[in-house]
């Protein structure tokens, strides 16, 4: 396994499931429970693919994900994005930055492999200026 500390790099989480869902109507607590069973879950997840903290100067960091879901279902692609919050989170905080330098991309959706190989990978890179 080997340990990254710099930018660019790939991570692959669980799908986040519908209880992570803005749309799904809860209580609360239960939004709260799944947040951070997803965020601690993650978390365990970036630890075992060995990211740790990275030098990082500051600047704005690009994140792109690319959802492979369980299954042929229709997903909002900012349902998925709202989905991946915790995710988000506790990238952020295995890296050592903070999440407001995040600049997400839209979406991509591959087509479904299954309910076993459903994933997110989220791709971290330094974001490139543009001249204007």
């Amino acid at each position: 396994m080997a340990i990254i500390k710099t930018l660019p790099f790939t991570v692959t989480l669980p799908f986040p499931g519908h209880c992570l869902s803005p749309n799904k109507k809860q209580h609360p607590m239960q939004l709260h429970r799944a947040r951070k069973a997803y965020k601690t879950h993650a978390g365990q997840e970036l630890v075992a693919q060995g990211i740790r903290r990275i030098k990082h100067d500051g600047s704005p960091i690009t994140v792109s994900m690319r959802f492979v879901p369980p299954g042929n279902f229709p997903y909002d692609r900012d349902n998925l994005t709202s989905r991946m919050k915790s995710g988000l989170d506790a990238i952020a905080h295995a890296i050592g930055v903070d999440d407001y330098l995040f600049r997400p991309q839209p979406p991509i959706l591959d087509p479904a492999e299954g309910r076993k190989a459903a994933r997110v990978e989220v791709t971290l890179s330094r974001e490139v200026e543009h001249d204007s």
